[in-house]
């Protein structure tokens, strides 16, 4: 995620918050992000009943101006000790905030999460992720045992697997 890298900083830090919306998971992490020469993000998260690993794509090409930053956006998968696959997406709102979630019709009770340089702004962006909504591309057959692979050739591609409602655009 872009704002994870801020704009071009290896030592930003920040805030990541998550949860199921039926509340039996909740996350807070405390974040330091690594370098763009990563094309992806794992972050592990830790709640009372479950541990998960978020895995998300970085664009292989980013905006330059800071301006352009809210135009980032892409997807992901996280992976719960419950053996759930929950396939997520996620958009900038600027070059160091941001929010996701799990795709529309993935999992019954949606994964949110939001992340900031503090965490009064990660709950913001929490907030954000519980009214948009994310929808898999109207020509994707894509079953979740394959979604791994499709991710990573749209992202070798420059492809963008999941579509925004225009309203989040």
């Amino acid at each position: 995620m872009f704002s994870m890298y801020g704009c071009r900083n290896d030592e930003i830090r920040g805030v990541f918050v998550a949860r199921f919306t039926d509340d039996t998971g909740s996350f807070i992490k405390r974040i330091t992000l690594p370098s763009l020469a990563e094309p992806e993000l794992r972050l592990r998260l830790s709640s009372k009943k479950y541990i998960c690993e978020l895995r998300v794509f970085v664009p292989s090409e980013l905006p330059v101006e800071v301006s352009q930053c809210d135009r980032i956006s892409g997807s992901g998968t996280v992976l719960c000790s419950d053996a759930r696959e929950i396939p997520v997406a996620w958009k900038m709102t600027s070059c160091h905030s941001g929010f996701g979630r799990s795709l529309e019709g993935s999992i019954e009770h949606p994964f949110l999460f939001g992340f900031s340089g503090n965490a009064s702004n990660a709950q913001d962006q929490l907030d954000l992720a519980r009214e948009a909504r994310f929808f898999p591309p109207e020509d994707a057959e894509v079953s979740p045992a394959d979604l791994s692979e499709h991710e990573t050739s749209q992202v070798e591609t420059g492809g963008s697997p999941w579509t925004l409602p225009n309203s989040i655009q």
